[in-house]
């Protein structure tokens, strides 16, 4: 799925362009229709160079583009700890900074790192990965509040822009549900994750997802393992990593092994970047960091303010669309509604609006045993087996949810 979508804003991207006995100048790419955040990944990867790229040079950086930003849309947490630590436990604060420039996303994340830069010579991937577990904590704790649809609705806005197939209609805004579950995965919230995981439909829709991560039952936090270490550890862990000289080898940093539970492989790609050695001067605690997210949380997620508001749909709405990819398989939706519903749409519709408005199967089973005995439906058709079927894989998916 993620490989089909990235040839598919690769073509897309591409097409915007025109290249002059195969080459390409870095000013005809900034001054073209290609997002702002490829534009930039481009001209950080080439350090802005005034010479003109090969197609082939410029196809290949655009993929890595392409691919990182997936990359990081969905994984940002991961994709931060792989992109600017690699292998390494810690990095000189000048790479760090050279590094960040390449995100044009989630600025809650990436302008608390941007202090730790600004207040300390070296950084340690165990520093960062606390700070983001602490940023994480504070997000979570904006979500538990019932009433503040705001912040769900920042906080997934993007995932559903980036992802949402622009050959579907814009207001339906959709994305497979396992995105969406990897990004609640990657932030820590195993418990919002889990019900990703359990709902009913492989497609979720942005109001869904935003009803879906309102915590308003139980939910845990992150696991505490993941987030207290102690200031003398940390220093520790520090220290050590300051004592010795970098491996060269180790500067050469890869996105990879970003991998699905599924198996849906996001592509790999790696940036070379010059010798980074490390100084022995003391690095401050994480723990002496104000974490205050109202700064960075929803006027920080950059492009946020540009996206128009997404459009409330209404329950019937979300039903009739229900409806439509529950049966979606045109020849068997055909049958079912010629030999059950007696060739009408309008009453095809109608019952199963009814079907799906309970709250469990047995009360399904009274409705169809009702609706095949008045039409002399046979259940053991070919139509009834598959009506029932769909119906019920989907109250069962439902109920688990």
């Amino acid at each position: 799925m993620l490989h089909e979508f990235a040839q598919k804003k690769f073509r897309s991207y591409e097409s915007l362009l025109e290249f002059h006995a195969g080459r390409i100048t870095l000013d005809k790419i900034r001054s073209s229709q290609l997002p702002h955040y490829i534009i930039n990944f481009i001209e950080n990867y080439t350090h802005s160079s005034g010479y003109p790229l090969e197609k082939i040079h410029f196809d290949d950086i655009l993929n890595k583009a392409i691919i990182f930003n997936i990359n990081y849309i969905i994984k940002p947490c991961n994709t931060i700890l792989k992109f600017l630590f690699g292998s390494v436990e810690s990095r000189r604060s000048e790479f760090i900074a050279e590094r960040l420039k390449y995100f044009q996303f989630y600025g809650y994340y990436t302008g608390r790192i941007y202090e730790l830069v600004n207040d300390q010579d070296i950084i340690s991937v165990t520093q960062v990965r606390q700070l983001l577990n602490s940023i994480n904590l504070k997000i979570l704790q904006e979500l538990s509040d019932p009433d503040d649809d705001v912040s769900r609705k920042n906080l997934i806005k993007l995932l559903f822009f980036y992802f949402h197939d622009e050959d579907k209609n814009r207001i339906n805004l959709s994305i497979p549900t396992k995105i969406l579950s990897l990004f609640l995965y990657d932030k820590g919230f195993y418990d919002l994750k889990n019900k990703a995981d359990n709902f009913f439909s492989d497609e979720i829709y942005f109001q869904e997802a935003v009803e879906l991560i309102n915590p308003r039952k139980a939910i845990k936090k992150s696991k505490e393992s993941d987030i207290d270490i102690s200031d003398d550890k940390l220093n520790e862990i520090i220290s050590r990593a300051k004592s010795v000289l970098m491996n060269n080898d180790l500067s050469d940093i890869e996105i990879g092994n970003m991998r699905r539970k599924s198996h849906e492989e996001i592509p790999d790609f790696e940036i070379n970047d010059d010798r980074d050695n490390v100084s022995g001067q003391e690095a401050i605690s994480v723990s002496s960091i104000d974490h205050s997210l109202s700064e960075y949380y929803s006027e920080e997620l950059i492009f946020a303010s540009k996206f128009p508001e997404i459009p409330e749909i209404s329950d019937e709405e979300k039903k009739h669309m229900l409806i439509d990819e529950l049966f979606c398989e045109q020849t068997y939706r055909n049958k079912i509604i010629k030999h059950i519903f007696r060739g009408s749409e309008d009453l095809f519709r109608e019952k199963i609006s009814v079907i799906l408005d309970q709250e469990d199967w047995s009360k399904v089973t009274e409705i169809i045993t009702d609706l095949f005995g008045t039409n002399k439906v046979d259940y053991l058709s070919e139509e009834a087996v598959k009506f029932v079927d769909i119906l019920q894989d989907h109250f069962i998916k439902k109920n688990v949810h």
